[in-house]
């Protein structure tokens, strides 16, 4: 089974059908009525909701998840039976394999059903569409985001520790492959020194500024008091995800006094200064971060919600 605990959960939808070809005697007798259909179409859908829940128990690489719904449309047409399955979940995980299990075992039940004197043709099962999972969430950005990450420690500073938080940022940062890190520097706990690296970076034009160390309870914590005197417009949003997101993985993810806003156009974030703190909140807010820098780039750009479809 893969591993996805580092995956954030987003709503997982995933559409697949099945055909089951009829002779046209058995189709007649399906739309007029007969061959008990009402009966039969409830007990498909009776079947394809079982299947879908048990999906893991049928391929064991599949994750089990915390299905929202569940949707089986039958239709009859003119060379036979039409059956669609459409699965919801919010999860890390897709539900491509839970619809496609539904649909396969829904319509191996209409063709046992309609099994005397029928003549039946199993014309296979695809997956129609899906969507919701990481790529449907990232952005091309062009020309790419110019992004600063600062460090924020002094034993890192004094040449005492070697600094893997901020270079995981930056790697991941560039691995997005619209970013571009043209800075990476190490600073003492000085909130001064910060914020005057900060405004000069500001001015400068860079898109995201980053920094990495400084947040928690510790005396010498004061990023978050030289952030917030940059920040002209709050976006609270950002670091509560990566709060949440943590959470779920450790009960000291609420110690984390990051925040997170606009100084000017500059998009500011403060992580914590672990390794694995500093990761787990790139993971929590990328790729979907990138997002904003459309919308402040086109204003006018359509701010929907929905990813969009993959057929």
């Amino acid at each position: 089974m893969k591993d996805i605990t580092d995956r954030p959960e987003t709503l997982r939808i995933a559409t697949a059908e099945a055909f089951l070809g009829l002779d046209p005697t058995a189709v007649t007798r399906l739309r007029s009525g007969g061959e008990g259909w009402g009966e039969l179409l409830g007990s498909i859908r009776a079947v394809v909701v079982t299947a879908v829940k048990r999906t893991a128990e049928l391929l064991p690489g599949c994750h089990p998840l915390p299905l929202g719904g569940i949707g089986v449309a039958a239709e009859v047409e003119e060379a036979g039976l039409r059956l669609q399955v459409t699965v919801r979940a919010v999860a890390a995980s897709g539900v491509e394999m839970e619809a496609l299990t539904g649909a396969s075992i829904g319509i191996l039940h209409a063709y046992d059903r309609l099994a005397t004197g029928t003549e039946r043709d199993l014309e296979g099962v695809r997956l129609i569409g899906s969507r919701g999972g990481p790529e449907d969430w990232s952005e091309t950005i062009d020309p790419p985001v110019r992004a600063g990450v600062i460090v924020l420690s002094d034993s890192v500073h004094a040449g005492t520790k070697e600094d893997r938080a901020g270079v995981a940022v930056r790697d991941r940062l560039i691995a997005l492959g619209s970013v571009e890190v043209p800075v990476y520097e190490v600073l003492p706990d000085e909130p001064e020194t910060l914020r005057k690296r900060a405004v000069e970076l500001i001015e400068g034009g860079l898109d995201l500024l980053l920094t990495v160390g400084g947040t928690g309870l510790w005396s010498r914590d004061r990023t978050v008091e030289a952030v917030e005197e940059l920040i002209d417009r709050p976006v609270p949003g950002i670091s509560e995800a990566a709060r949440a997101y943590g959470q779920r993985r450790i009960p000291y993810a609420m110690l984390s006094r990051g925040v997170s806003g606009l100084a000017g156009s500059t998009l500011i974030l403060t992580f914590p200064g672990s390794t694995k703190g500093a990761i787990e909140s790139c993971d929590a807010v990328f790729p979907g971060l990138l997002h904003a820098f459309r919308i402040m780039r086109n204003p006018s750009h359509d701010d929907s919600s929905s990813p969009p479809s993959h057929s």
